[in-house]
């Protein structure tokens, strides 16, 4: 099998890639994150993940690049990572007390091969009160995640039920990438 590279510079990516227990390198993508809004949100980030995956490839030809990209949806609208403490609990009342999806998609390609997936979650969060998400906030934490929150760290406790992958929420569906590198040569 060809070298495994990630197209990530992001410290929990890097962590769920060593769960493969195989060896990889990773490189920063090149260029901005430009989603269409013209395409339905699924199409848009697997454009996302395939454009980190390509900006990979081209810096590593030999190489299997994994480019990957997160985002949290709930009544259709993408929650991206906020811009602003506000923002970020504008999106934790939103979420507070419902459901919604989080879709990882993730695109593998090298010279030879090209697979692009998308996983979807469902995360179910308890009531929140102003103050625990204000606190929560507080902590800098939601600041670079999708949707306001990390799910293996300070917002645990805010997660009532998940139906999917969790390793989905936290960015990588490490099952499924095992399963295609399985049936690469």
């Amino acid at each position: 099998m060809k070298k495994i590279v990630l197209a990530s510079q992001s410290p929990r990516r890097r962590e769920l890639m060593q769960l493969l227990n195989v060896p990889f390198e990773t490189v920063s993508p090149i260029g901005e994150e430009f989603m269409d809004l013209n395409l339905p949100i699924q199409k848009r980030i697997e454009a996302v993940a395939l454009h980190k995956a390509k900006t990979g490839l081209e810096k590593r030809p030999d190489n299997l690049i994994v480019g990957s990209d997160t985002v949290v949806v709930i009544d259709g609208e993408v929650l991206g990572k906020p811009t602003t403490e506000e923002n970020a609990v504008e999106m934790l009342k939103k979420l507070s007390g419902r459901t919604h999806q989080v879709l990882t998609s993730v695109a593998m390609i090298s010279s030879s091969f090209e697979k692009v997936f998308t996983a979807t979650t469902d995360v179910t969060f308890y009531e929140l009160d102003e103050q625990e998400i204000l606190d929560y906030v507080k902590t800098k934490e939601p600041l670079d995640k999708a949707g306001a929150y990390s799910i293996q760290s300070g917002a645990a406790i805010f997660v009532k039920k998940i139906d999917g992958d969790f390793y989905t929420v936290m960015g990588l569906p490490i099952g499924e990438i095992h399963q295609i590198l399985k049936t690469i040569d």
